[in-house]
């Protein structure tokens, strides 16, 4: 009787084994029959081109020769004639097409006062600086990356107290433009134009590069879905004012963060900036069909149990 249990078992379990993998979808690779779709396309592009460069090469004889002829006999009859037009056609079929550069970056950036924050580099657009009321016009220095790109300054003339804004144009060769911002705050009183930032902070995340009262832009990525930061900047000067911008509702991708921060004038502002970049990509792991497995457990365990019952049975007489 033992024995015919244990086989029952046995059977059991081996049936069970093969609805399990029975169950269990055949995944086909696509890309094998993408492969071979793609060499018959391939084979049979080639065969069209060889049959089309065969044809072309037969024709080829009397067609160009005479279209070549027809083409310099119009040219001749234009210029007999005076027309321009004619040089303007061999001017189309022997010139070649030139590609315009798009390059509107400033290589270097100058003024000829003292105190220009951040330190010049192309991809950062705004810049600052404090003067007194003497100066009046500022001499801007701008020299750009392609020398085929020109530049137009304007506002470094007639500075008023308070702020003023330069605007320093870069047109490329393709027009293409970019432009450049310093921004000049006149005062009498340099201590009440301080509008720094004394530190810079964001729960949970380290902004990039590390922060610098005179660095006024970072950047920031996040791995993760998240509709609000929280920010800490402290400034420089006590009466300062912070005014946070763009840091609610982010959304997935890019997010521009502006730290605003005004001095105790009233007037001179900077502007703090951080990139945020968004990825909520989260990777869906599809989950097996685990009911074959819980099936087969669940019968295992039936049997288990009724094998233990009548062993202890069997004991028992």
């Amino acid at each position: 009787m033992l024995k015919k249990i244990i086989n029952i078992i046995i059977i059991t379990m081996i049936i069970c084994s093969t609805y399990t993998y029975a169950v269990d979808p055949i995944v086909t690779n696509p890309s094998d029959d993408q492969g071979k779709q793609e060499s018959s396309n391939s084979e049979t592009q080639n065969n069209t081109s060889n049959d089309k460069t065969n044809s072309e090469e037969e024709n080829t004889g009397t067609g160009t020769n005479e279209k070549e002829i027809n083409t310099e006999d119009k040219v001749q009859e234009q210029k007999k004639e005076g027309n321009t037009k004619a040089s303007s056609t061999v001017s189309t079929l022997n010139n070649k097409t030139t590609i315009k550069s798009n390059d509107a970056n400033l290589k270097d950036l100058k003024v000829d006062i003292t105190g220009m924050t951040p330190d010049f580099d192309e991809d950062v657009t705004d810049y600052y600086l404090v003067t007194d009321l003497s100066v009046s016009t500022i001499k801007v220095t701008a020299t750009t990356s392609d020398n085929k790109a020109k530049v137009t300054i304007l506002g470094n003339k007639n500075l008023k107290k308070g702020e003023n804004t330069i605007n320093i144009n870069v047109k490329a060769e393709d027009g293409t433009v970019k432009k450049y911002y310093i921004h000049v705050t006149k005062t009498d009183n340099v201590e009440l134009a301080n509008a720094e930032l004394e530190s810079l902070k964001i729960e949970g995340f380290n902004i990039s590069p590390n922060f610098k009262s005179n660095i006024y832009s970072y950047n920031l990525n996040i791995n993760e879905n998240i509709e609000m930061l929280t920010i800490v900047a402290e400034p420089q000067a006590e009466n300062a004012t912070v005014e946070i911008e763009g840091n609610s509702n982010l959304k997935e991708g890019e997010n521009l963060i502006k730290i605003n921060v005004t001095a105790e004038d009233g007037n001179t502002i900077r502007t703090y900036k951080i990139n945020t970049y968004i990825s909520s990509e989260i990777v869906k792991i599809e989950e097996e069909d685990k009911r074959p497995a819980l099936i087969l457990i669940g019968i295992l365990s039936i049997c288990i149990i009724g094998l233990g019952i009548f062993i202890i049975i069997k004991n028992r007489k």
